[in-house]
């Protein structure tokens, strides 16, 4: 037995065409079937006070056509009928549509500046806009209050902790920071930037500097840790603030600006790797000066070929095998 064909399991009525084996029909093409149903948008003559629309979901052919041109079947949104009845005309409909929308743009305007300009919570927003860019709380906090124009019970004692708490650890920081300049710190980062470097850092034994991100609250500033636990930070100007950095470390923080090539060829040769990249030193160049050619340019430090002398002596102090 033969399997049915696609027009034994469906219904030509259904799909407003003619199966190839119903006689004394011929076959419609489906583009010209759409065509044909789809009727001028214009209202039609009103009816009892009514303005009559073709559906602009089947465009007035009573029937839902598919992307792909294929009929859905009935009409949803008219019930099949290919026609929607409305009280009022196409033109005041619209208006009333444009009038609405001016309503609500109204209102979040009135919201927004309700939450930004009241005295209860003005201070409030002008700590989230400025938070904002590093905090996601910060920032879905700041949407909220524009939307709603204002702040939960429990949203607005949360930020208002979160504020006391940074004004806190500012207040203590700023007391506890030594009277020191490490600007020629800075600039030595500035520098490595200007090269092309996107990361500056010094990794040393015991320090280790690293420069906050662009996108952190704190860019331009320098992080400053002391055998991996923060002890503080330096501000684009070379001004300290940390409890961490007491006078000995800033004194020994300068001595690395003033004597950065000794110090890197001191921890490259004690470490076996570069204190700016953290990588290892596999050429017989970069054994000799601590550190590597790239980092050389990017810090304007000396960097070159060693001579048989050097390196021979070099090995005999340094007990290198290569």
């Amino acid at each position: 037995m033969n399997n049915p064909s696609f027009f034994d399991l469906e219904d030509p009525a259904e799909f407003g065409s003619s199966s190839p084996d119903v006689a004394g029909e011929p076959d419609r093409d489906l583009d010209e079937y759409i065509a044909n149903a789809a009727i001028n948008a214009a209202p039609r003559d009103t009816v009892e006070g009514e303005y009559v629309e073709d559906c602009k979901k089947c465009r007035g052919s009573g029937r839902f056509i598919s992307y792909s041109g294929r009929d859905c079947g009935q009409c949803f949104a008219c019930n099949g009928k290919g026609t929607k009845s409305y009280k009022t005309s196409p033109e005041t409909r619209a208006h009333n549509r444009r009038a609405a929308r001016a309503t609500r743009a109204d209102k979040k305007r009135q919201l927004a500046e309700q939450f930004m300009q009241s005295p209860h919570t003005a201070d409030i927003y002008l700590f989230l806009e400025a938070n904002a860019s590093w905090s996601s709380f910060c920032a879905d906090l700041l949407v909220s209050g524009i939307k709603y124009g204002s702040l939960t019970e429990r949203q607005e004692g949360a930020i208002r902790g979160m504020m006391a708490k940074m004004a806190a650890k500012a207040r203590a920081e700023k007391k506890d920071a030594p009277v020191a300049d490490l600007s020629r710190l800075v600039a030595l980062f500035d520098k490595a930037r200007e090269k092309g470097l996107k990361s500056p850092k010094i990794l040393l034994a015991k320090y280790r500097i690293t420069r906050a991100k662009d996108s952190s609250k704190n860019a331009g500033y320098l992080y400053i840790k002391i055998d991996g636990e923060y002890a503080g930070k330096v501000s684009p100007e070379g001004v300290c603030t940390g409890r961490g950095l007491s006078a000995e470390v800033v004194a020994d923080l300068q001595d690395v600006v003033d004597y950065l090539g000794d110090t890197a060829k001191a921890h490259g040769h004690t470490h076996k790797n570069c204190c700016f990249c953290a990588k290892g030193l596999d050429t017989k160049a970069s054994q000799f000066a601590g550190y590597g050619p790239v980092c050389a340019e990017k810090y304007g430090l000396e960097w070159a070929t060693p001579s048989d002398e050097e390196w021979a002596a070099f090995k005999a102090a340094h007990a290198v095998s290569a």
